[in-house]
């Protein structure tokens, strides 16, 4: 019976299909005891706070090496991801960028930082918070690794952001040169997709791995939530910037607020993605009762790790008849 359950299994295919029904109620049942969509919410409102700072500070910075024509051109390409009233309401910000002095730039930009840095680490503590519900564990860092967890992932996520949009705005550049002119638009958003789409398996990997106040779960526990969570945002951002441009109304209910609430929704549903990944990943781990933290194995209660360490009801009842 344990086998049948996937009590034993050493990865996540290792789990028949009657364990992934359990799993698949675990993770319902959790989903709707937890509340993580308000969680999610926290995520969603300080990343929003964070997004214009950041962009005042990377302009204000840009514009030190490059035009604002330039400047313009190379976030057309950036843009062109987002919903059409997002695309006026960043555009509008650059544009009263572009009118200010190098002095006021430079002010901006040191303000732009602090701001991004604060909202940042407001945001990424609130998303460590969700993980930390998601595996069901409680707060046991001390405070200076809680605040250094919690800076570097604000940084980190700083850097994503900056590395995702310098390959956007290079990308046009090396098809050009390689020769790729023809439908080089359906190219360029292709690629573009593939590339965010790694970039986002990639930093869920590392939030999922060290973002829990527990002993770390080895990579193949928490690839499974990744890539799931990773092909839902990618469908749903496709989906919902569709739905925006083609079917939505809401410059006609929110007026110059549209552009504000859609950026917030998007940010919305892709904190729940990301944080409904790490409550996939428990569910799983929580399936086998085998040691499924890194490091030597370890007795039940002794890995650091509540998912790995405490049995369900169900589990309980197997082992006892075993």
């Amino acid at each position: 019976m344990l086998k049948k359950r996937g009590y034993q299994a050493q990865k996540p295919s290792d789990v028949p299909l009657r364990g992934w029904w359990d799993i698949s109620k675990r993770l319902v049942h959790n989903l709707g005891q937890d509340n993580l969509s308000l969680v999610a919410a926290g995520v969603a409102f300080y990343g929003l706070l964070a997004i214009f700072p950041a962009l005042a500070a990377l302009l204000s910075l840009y514009g030190y090496f490059f035009s604002a024509a330039d400047m313009v051109e190379q976030l057309d390409r950036v843009l062109s991801l987002l919903a059409p009233a997002s695309q006026d309401l960043v555009m509008s910000q650059v544009q009263e960028l572009n009118a200010q002095s190098q002095a006021s730039l430079s002010i901006s930009a040191i303000v732009g930082f602090v701001l991004t840095i604060w909202s940042s680490s407001k945001g990424a503590q609130a998303m460590i918070t969700a993980c930390n519900i998601s595996y069901h564990e409680s707060k046991k860092r001390n405070l200076f690794i809680a605040l250094l967890t919690r800076f570097v992932f604000a940084f980190g996520a700083i850097i994503i952001a900056v590395v995702a949009l310098a390959t956007i705005g290079i990308l046009p550049v090396i098809l050009n040169y390689v020769g790729f002119e023809r439908n080089i638009d359906w190219t360029i958003k292709l690629i573009t997709w593939a590339l965010l789409a790694a970039i986002f398996l990639l930093s869920l990997s590392i939030i999922y791995r060290y973002a829990p106040h527990r002993r770390a779960a080895k990579w193949r526990w928490l690839s499974c939530g990744a890539l799931i969570a990773t092909c839902m945002w990618v469908v749903a951002s496709i989906g919902f910037s569709f739905y925006v441009s083609r079917f939505a109304s809401y410059s006609e209910t929110y007026g110059s607020l549209a552009g504000v609430v859609i950026m917030l929704m998007w940010l919305y549903i892709s904190a729940y993605i990301v944080i409904l990944g790490a409550a996939i990943n428990a569910s799983i781990e929580q399936q086998t009762l085998t040691d499924s933290t890194i490091g030597e194995p370890r007795s039940r209660g002794e890995r650091g790790a509540t998912v790995a360490d405490e049995l369900t009801t169900k589990q309980r009842q197997q082992v006892d008849k075993e």
